[in-house]
């Protein structure tokens, strides 16, 4: 409660309050105690100002690691964003808590980041992967977590997304990778940007293939729903494209719009 002084000043007080009654129990009157809170609410305001800078220097270190990936990679440039946006949107269509949306964005951001230990050759190649040339490519999700999880403020955000970035390949019928892990070892975050990353590589330009048009990114989701990618997942995701009209600018337009960020071309 606030209260103000007969010469205006503004006391943050925290109050109490006790009826004074008789011996047949009747009250007759009320005791209020009022305590002078201004030191605690400064500390408080203190504490927010404190997480505020944290949160401003985590989303800033997030946006360098991702960027720093990018550009080894120009032709996947934003890739980590728009991932980022659509498994945000899902996450909101499933109605999921705005800090495990916060967690979303920050793996959809990271979960590439090991691509830095790829050869830039196979990131640009022109053509398919050979086998081997895949297998290579299969090593980014654990670089990825070895390079995320040890960093502080990745546990500030209360989930492992260090675990979300190394299972963001797995699927739900064990034959994804690194671990070939199964659907009920698999956290919904993970399931979110499995479809999300597939989603976004479809219908982006690649260096081996021109961008597929979005119909067909939903036929490789719906087909294979239940199978590999998680079920409510795949119908969110969908809801979202078909608000957009199936067009995948205008998807990532309004996600980013939604979102309050900028959208990454």
């Amino acid at each position: 409660t606030i209260l103000l002084s007969k010469k205006g000043k503004v006391i943050p007080v925290d109050h109490r309050a006790a009826p004074i009654t008789d011996e047949a129990g009747s009250t007759s009157g009320v005791v209020l105690a009022f305590r002078d809170v201004s030191r605690q609410k400064k500390t408080e305001e203190e504490l927010i100002q404190s997480y505020d800078r944290l949160k401003q220097a985590m989303d800033g270190t997030v946006q360098a690691m991702a960027y720093t990936i990018e550009t080894r990679d120009p032709y996947t440039a934003g890739h980590q964003h728009r991932v980022a946006l659509l498994a945000m949107g899902i996450g909101r269509k499933l109605g999921l808590s705005a800090n495990t949306i916060e967690v979303i964005n920050v793996a959809g951001l990271l979960h590439d980041t090991g691509k830095i230990a790829v050869p830039v050759e196979l990131l640009v190649k022109p053509a398919s992967l050979t086998p081997l040339e895949m297998d290579l490519m299969k090593v980014h999700p654990q670089a990825s977590y070895d390079i995320i999880k040890d960093i502080p403020f990745v546990e500030s955000l209360g989930k492992d997304v260090s675990i979300l970035v190394l299972t963001h390949h797995e699927h739900l019928d064990g034959s994804g990778y690194p671990g070939g892990l199964m659907g009920a070892q698999l956290e919904q975050e993970a399931k979110i940007l499995c479809v999300s990353d597939v989603i976004e590589a479809m219908s982006s330009h690649r260096p081996y293939r021109p961008a597929l048009d979005m119909i067909s990114a939903k036929q490789e989701i719906i087909s294979k729903k239940g199978k590999i990618y998680c079920p409510e997942c795949v119908e969110a995701c969908l809801e979202l494209i078909e608000e957009s009209g199936n067009d995948a600018r205008r998807l990532f337009s309004f996600l980013a719009k939604e979102a309050g960020k900028e959208i990454r071309e």
